[in-house]
């Protein structure tokens, strides 16, 4: 991957906008729930002297302020990207509250991703366990002799496709 600054990663995704496709967002609830952990997120790293204010848009989409700083984050293609408008025109690496406000935002995507690896860890850890836990319930001299037989339970079903491929052949001919 090419070695990218900061600054030229901002204008990339300024330019560009973000891939949200992973998350799976189907609909304007999806946006309002991303937004609202922005916003509480946003809120839990503020100042008592610090002046913001946030405004959710009839699209759901979320138009924020921060010490007459002014930015607005909206999702286009169907819930796929996450775009960002400065509302000064331009992305200024000077600028503390255009990076707090990205900042943020990029803290918020972070925040959400570990949340779904950490849900989907734990489902596939549900499932695993309740696969080995198949057997556990039965006395233990029956637990070999059940793995034993679902062993050659799917032995058999395979025996069962090669001959209904078998007769199938047999039928057509």
């Amino acid at each position: 991957m090419e070695d990218k600054t900061i600054d030229e990663m901002i204008e990339a995704f300024i330019n560009n906008g973000l891939d949200l496709s992973k998350f799976k967002f189907m609909n304007n609830y999806d946006k309002e729930n991303f937004f609202m952990m922005y916003t509480d997120l946003f809120e839990s790293m503020m100042k008592d002297h610090d002046d913001y204010s946030f405004r959710i848009t009839e699209e759901k989409d979320l138009f924020i302020t921060l010490n007459n700083e002014e930015m607005f984050l909206f999702i286009t293609d169907e819930y796929q990207t996450l775009k960002c408008d400065l509302c000064g025109g331009y992305y200024d690496k000077n600028n503390t509250n255009q990076i707090l406000l990205l900042t943020i935002l990029f803290l918020t995507v972070k925040e959400l991703k570990a949340m779904i690896d950490l849900f989907t860890d734990e489902i596939i850890k549900n499932m695993e366990s309740r696969k080995s836990a198949k057997f556990t319930k039965l006395p233990k001299s029956f637990a070999g002799k059940a793995s034993y037989l679902s062993s050659k339970q799917e032995m058999i079903m395979d025996k069962i496709e090669e001959v209904r491929e078998k007769v199938i052949i047999k039928e057509i001919k």
